[in-house]
């Protein structure tokens, strides 16, 4: 079943002009890079004076981090929500993986703009956004040791396990497709089951010589 077209990043109702402003530099520096936009252009953009951007954003690097929070904050929030519940780590985890592919879905454009320019940010910017990746990351964490406590995974490096997942969500951007065969869903959960199956209960430690 092919994925819906996919919305831009939601704006929600009374949301600030900032937020407003990032979408649409993602989307430009997804589409142009970069360096080839101006302020100029992403004032154009949401309808602005440049003058009135300049109130609002600091500077081209500050977008490019407050893109980076606008899909990862998200996604933290939600997938802590998800770590909440009352259900087997297994079944949180294919939730993950769904809300990943989801998340891609709705924020391809800042997923795309900040890491092919992430290394425009530096400083204490730098160290904010690390820190965000760095929340997100546990939570993964959090839910593959909770596996190995409730015995449906077995004991294994759950460092190197998350690096995986991230590998292979973190990337999607360059391939994935709104229309493609498989939803979001279908996709993030097949995810998550190549993972399972490396560190499920019973799964060799090693693969077979």
């Amino acid at each position: 079943m092919p994925a819906t077209p996919r919305p831009p990043a939601p704006v929600r109702a009374g949301a600030d002009r900032r937020a407003q402003i990032a979408a649409a530099a993602a989307r430009l520096f997804a589409e142009h890079g970069y360096a080839e936009t101006s302020m100029r252009d992403i004032a154009a953009a949401v309808g602005m004076g440049l003058g009135a951007i300049y109130y609002h954003i600091e500077s081209k690097e500050e977008l490019l981090a407050r893109i980076h929070e606008e899909y990862v904050g998200t996604i933290v929030i939600e997938l802590e929500r998800i770590c909440a519940q009352d259900r087997p780590a297994v079944d949180a985890l294919y939730a993950a993986g769904e809300l990943m592919m989801r998340h891609l879905h709705t924020y391809r454009d800042h997923m795309v703009a900040f890491f092919t320019e992430q290394r425009r940010i530096r400083g204490e910017r730098f160290a904010e956004v690390a820190a965000r990746r760095r929340d997100f990351e546990r939570l993964l964490e959090g839910l593959l040791r909770r596996g190995v406590a409730e015995g449906s995974l077995r004991a294994h490096d759950v460092r190197l396990t998350v690096l995986a997942m991230l590998g292979m969500f973190n990337y999607g951007h360059q391939w994935y497709r709104p229309d493609g065969r498989l939803t979001p869903e279908q996709i993030g959960r097949s995810f998550i089951d190549l993972v399972l199956r490396g560190v499920a209960t019973g799964a060799p430690a090693q693969p077979p010589r």
